[in-house]
């Protein structure tokens, strides 16, 4: 099991707000691992995966990731991206 978090500045109108952005990757017990993204959206989370194993080596095929965005903030920019990645989450082992 890993975890992980980054800060990443989001801009809320003309205004800099840090949002902290947690993940925990876990093994699945389950023939469908989870994916649960709160305040991020589900399907860019999906393709952050698909890019980790193709171009990262990363094997997340039997791993439950949670991803969530401190605060109830919901982060629309791809920014966040890098945020999510660089984290310890998504580190290998």
């Amino acid at each position: 099991m890993t975890s992980g978090s980054s800060v990443m500045v989001v801009w809320e109108g003309t205004r800099p707000l840090l949002v902290e952005i947690q993940a925990l990757v876990d093994h699945s017990m389950m023939a469908n691992p989870r994916r649960v993204a709160v305040g991020l959206e589900q399907n860019r989370l999906a393709i952050l995966l698909a890019v980790l194993h193709r171009h990262g080596g990363l094997q997340m095929a039997d791993q439950d990731v949670f991803v969530n965005v401190v605060g109830g903030v919901k982060v629309t920019e791809t920014s966040a991206d890098l945020a999510l990645l660089a984290g310890d989450g998504f580190q290998p082992a």
